[in-house]
């Protein structure tokens, strides 16, 4: 077909520009905003209080038709540009209009919502502030008995035996279970002081070794880490009353186990065997049948796990009832409390990814941004409140501290000295650690089969219609994991042989977003064309 040549340039890239703000700020799925033809019920188009009187009436009866919840359908149509000289009025003025017209009635109507928004998720903030202080401070209460003080020697003895470097399985970085931290957390667990609980359960102060082997505890403040919650503590302190470390390890393996099935048989009854399969197989690439061996690595995937199975139990209703901003607040919120900053971005990755299978229908990366921002607001509240109650109820400058941390672990600078692509380039090093230990890494296998099947799928098959736009929100996800080892570039260079398991959300949500490219009845009817020819 002859390409039109009234078909200006500048014109279309306008309305693109003025579609997608309308799509971004009224949650449609339009291709061309600033169309010919708009056709209405009258009683519906009568009800409008409209204020235009020019161009400015297609951006406003849209943004109104939009904010009472219609979905707007388009239809093909046969379209002929005017040229200028057979007299197109439209001009560059009117497409900057139109934007003023759709932020003018974003700002006025949806106000209200926004406002009421804030509102609920400052509720949400409260409660959750609340819940955390008041649970990490009745963790300081539970009793040292003696079955405790044995367990806790057990555990530091057990921890001492296996060396900070204990891997399981294989003798490779992304089999350890970082001891290290797993020595921190049984001092804090061992810790207690009946003078001043607050102060204890702000500053999160460590017993020593010759306290926890010899049961002779002397409560001196030293080692302090108020910079964290430590909200692992509320859980890990009763179960030291009653098991010892190999105990809490096989307990692990039950509940996460249980947990993991269930979401697996859930995705499946809800979702698809597809879902199912890719599932379980994204969290083998990340070694997740280790994960129960450490207490450290075990806490985000308790959180993950069952923000995920929530989803799938109850995540239309969550939508339908429009309390999923104030889930996923409240999961930012408690991944902050317990978290270590092992791999946070899985309690938003995966619960949002199987959202988003349940919810088929539109373009799905707005939401993952609104999802995304509203998460993170949730995370860096509640890790904020502790710095700032650390500094107001102690003498400690902990805002000043932690301000410094977070130069640290957001600094560019190379933290592996056999980095081939130079000092500085965070993004190459990364890369390059994950691809060192090819073909053992699991992680590297299945990046390098979703990389196959995804050239295949890229090159051979066509994209269904609007396939990418209704997928791209999946791809914004697997992103997810690569942005956090960005902006935390030092920490997950240092921490490599744990924050690598965020890239759980990468493999799953990258795969999915492959796969729902793939034409299956295309390649039904080949397959079964290749069979004809064969008989």
């Amino acid at each position: 077909m002859e390409k039109n040549k009234h078909s200006y340039q500048t014109f279309y890239l306008g309305g693109r520009l003025v579609t997608f703000i309308t799509n971004l700020l009224y949650d449609q799925n339009l291709t061309d905003e600033p169309t010919c033809y708009k056709a209405f019920h009258a009683d519906l188009l009568k009800s409008i209080p409209l204020e235009c009187r020019g161009f400015e009436f297609c951006p406003e009866v849209t943004a109104k038709i939009a904010f009472l919840g219609y979905q707007i359908e388009e239809v093909p149509i046969h379209y002929y540009p005017r040229s200028i000289e057979e007299g197109k009025k439209i001009k560059w003025t009117d497409g900057l209009e139109a934007i003023y017209v759709l932020l003018k009635y974003y700002l006025k109507d949806c106000a209200p919502k926004t406002a009421s928004l804030v509102k609920q998720l400052s509720i949400d903030y409260l409660i959750v502030i609340a819940c955390c202080i008041l649970s990490i401070m009745a963790s300081y209460c539970i009793p040292r008995t003696e079955a405790m003080k044995q367990h806790l020697s057990s555990a530091l003895q057990t921890v001492l035996s296996e060396g900070t470097d204990k891997r399981a399985c294989i003798d490779m970085m992304l089999f350890d279970l970082d001891n290290a931290t797993n020595h921190i957390m049984i001092a804090k667990s061992a810790y207690k002081d009946d003078t001043n609980w607050i102060k204890t359960s702000l500053m999160n102060y460590s017993a020593t070794d010759e306290e926890i082997l010899t049961k002779h505890y002397l409560d001196l403040q030293s080692d302090a880490y108020g910079r964290y919650w430590h909200g692992y503590l509320i859980v890990l302190k009763p179960l030291f009353l009653f098991l010892d470390y190999n105990g809490i390890r096989w307990l692990n393996y039950v509940l996460l186990s249980l947990l993991t099935l269930s979401c697996a048989y859930w995705s499946y009854k809800r979702i698809g065997l597809q879902t199912c399969i890719l599932f379980v197989l994204s969290l083998c690439a990340v070694e997740g049948y280790i994960v129960p061996l450490s207490t450290q690595l075990s806490t985000m995937f308790y959180i993950s796990l069952s923000a995920s199975l929530i989803v799938l139990l109850w995540g239309k209703q969550l939508e339908q009832k429009r309390l999923l901003s104030n889930f996923f607040f409240i999961i930012g919120g408690l991944t902050s409390f317990f978290d270590f900053l092992t791999t946070p971005v899985l309690s938003l990755g995966l619960p949002l990814s199987l959202h988003l299978l349940l919810n088929r229908e539109g373009e799905k990366w707005r939401k993952v941004v609104k999802m995304g921002i509203i998460w993170l607001a949730g995370y860096a509240s509640i890790w904020l409140s502790k710095w700032i109650l650390v500094s107001l109820f102690t003498e400690h400058n902990m805002l000043l501290e932690a301000l410094q941390q977070m130069s640290i672990h957001m600094g560019l600078e190379s933290v592996h000295s056999t980095n081939p692509f130079g000092d500085g380039n965070v993004l190459f090093e990364r890369i390059y650690v994950t691809f060192t230990d090819l073909p053992s890494n699991p992680i590297t296998l299945w990046l390098v089969f979703v990389f196959i099947i995804g050239c295949i799928t890229l090159a051979l098959l066509p994209k269904k219609e609007k396939g990418y736009n209704q997928n791209v929100g999946y791809l914004l996800i697997a992103l997810i994991p690569i942005a956090w080892y960005l902006a935390t570039g030092t920490h997950t260079g240092v921490h490599w042989r744990f924050t690598h398991r965020s890239l759980w959300v990468t493999c799953f949500s990258l795969s999915i977003f492959l796969l729902n490219l793939i034409d299956w009845q295309r390649i039904t009817n080949m397959w079964n064309g290749l069979l004809k020819k064969h008989r």
